[in-house]
C-alpha cells in the first residue's frame, strides 16, 4: 500500500516558486512605464519569461523528489506482509503431492522446474513427428522427451497439450496463494467481507459463477471451499472487497 507521508516545517525556497517569474515581470513593465531604455526593458522581461520559469520548474521538481511525494509508509507495509510460512514452494509441493498426472518418483523433478533450477520444456531432447503420433500427441507441439518422462499415461492419454498439465498444476497454486495473501491483507484492514469475481468466460466453473455476487466472511476457509467445489483446472476468481463507507 501507498501512502504519502508529509513532511512538516520544510518550505520549498523562493527561487523554486513562480513568485520570481512574476516579480520581474512586474518589474519590466513598471520600467517600461517609466521610460527606461528599450534595450533593458527587453532583456528584463525575456530573463522572466523564459530564464526564470526554467529555474523554477526544475528547482520545484528537484526539490519535490528531494523532500516530498509518495512513499511506502514502513509501518503499513510491515502490517501487510503476508505470514511467510506460506510461501509459494509451500503451495507448489502440497499440489504436487496431490496431483494424480505426475509421477510420484518424479514430483521432485517439476518442483524443480517451477523454482527454474531446470526447464522441461526447453531441454532440447524433443519429440519427433512419429513418437508425438505413437502417444496420441497433437504432432505440431513442441514437447520435450523428460516433460512426457514425468506425466502418467493417464496424463497423456487424457490432457491434448502435456504442457497444460505442467501450467495448471503451478497457477492452481500460485492462486491459492494469492487468495490466502488477500485474506489477510484485509483482515489487517478491518474489511470482513468479501464477493468472489470470476472472468466471465467458458473456463470459469460452474460453481464460482453461481457464486460471483456472493458475499463470503474473511475467516472462511475459501481455499478449501473452492478445493472441494470448483471443477475446473483452477480456480482464476479474484476477489472484492466489501467495504462500509
Amino acid at each position: 500500500m501507498i501512502t504519502v507521508i508529509k513532511r512538516e516545517g520544510m518550505k520549498k525556497p523562493i527561487w523554486y516558486t513562480w513568485k520570481p517569474t512574476v516579480l520581474m515581470f512586474i518589474m519590466s513593465i513598471v520600467l517600461s512605464a517609466n521610460h527606461f531604455d528599450p534595450s533593458i526593458v527587453g532583456g528584463v522581461m525575456m530573463f522572466s519569461l523564459t530564464v526564470l520559469p526554467l529555474i523554477w520548474l526544475i528547482g520545484s521538481y528537484r526539490w519535490n523528489k528531494k523532500h516530498s511525494g509518495y512513499q511506502q509508509s514502513p509501518k503499513i507495509a510491515s502490517e501487510l506482509v503476508s505470514d511467510n510460512s506460506h510461501d509459494l514452494k509451500s503451495y507448489l509441493k502440497n499440489e504436487l503431492s496431490k496431483s494424480e498426472l505426475i509421477k510420484e518418483d518424479f514430483k521432485h523433478i517439476v518442483l524443480d522446474h517451477y523454482l527454474e533450477k531446470t526447464n522441461l520444456l526447453k531441454t532440447g531432447n524433443k519429440l519427433t513427428r512419429d513418437e508425438k503420433k505413437e502417444i496420441g500427441i497433437n504432432t505440431r507441439l513442441s514437447v520435450t522427451k523428460e516433460l512426457i518422462e514425468v506425466l502418467t499415461d493417464d496424463a497423456i492419454a487424457n490432457e491434448a497439450n502435456p504442457k497444460e498439465i505442467i501450467s495448471n498444476i503451478y497457477h492452481k497454486a500460485r492462486t491459492a496463494k494469492y487468495r490466502h495473501d488477500e485474506l489477510i491483507n484485509m483482515k489487517k484492514l478491518g474489511i470482513t467481507q468479501f464477493t468472489l469475481m470470476n472472468c466471465g468466460d467458458e473456463r470459469d466453473c460452474e460453481w464460482s459463477q453461481l457464486s460471483s455476487s456472493k458475499k463470503f466472511n474473511v475467516n472462511d476457509d475459501i481455499n478449501s471451499l473452492i478445493e472441494s467445489k470448483c471443477d475446473a483446472s483452477y480456480c482464476r476468481c479474484g476477489f472484492q472487497a466489501e467495504i462500509k463507507f
